[in-house]
């Protein structure tokens, strides 16, 4: 797992849905973030459930598909799933909860909340 210091937490090719909008604040947004969960569908409920499953862990595009056959067969795919998660991103007001160049999810220090 990644700790909340690791430098490729940085590293992202999401623009501006990485570095404009606020962070979730796993104090403050549980709500929110059910309605963001709630919102998505398809490909992408897939998507997310895999990152939250595997919360500090990088995944790569030929992990995904290993792990979800049937929703995922290539980059294509996935950023297709990605594409399905972006009306949820502008409604929710927060960054995107992952880091899309190297997809992994991040879990707080206190271990109780999963950011993806």
């Amino acid at each position: 797992m990644l700790n909340d210091e690791d430098p490729l937490w940085e590293r992202h090719s999401g623009r501006e849905g990485h570095s404009e909008p606020p962070e979730w604040d796993p104090r403050t947004d549980l709500a929110l973030a059910e309605t963001y969960y709630r919102s998505v569908d398809g490909k992408g409920k897939v998507f997310l459930d895999l990152l939250i499953d595997r919360p500090g862990r990088q995944l790569s595009v030929d992990e995904l598909c290993q792990l979800a056959p049937d929703t995922f067969t290539g980059a294509s795919s996935v950023a297709g799933a990605l594409s399905g998660i972006h009306r949820a991103h502008r409604a929710s007001g927060r960054r995107y909860p992952w880091r899309p160049s190297s997809v992994w999810c991040r879990e707080s220090s206190d271990s109780t909340t999963t950011a993806c």
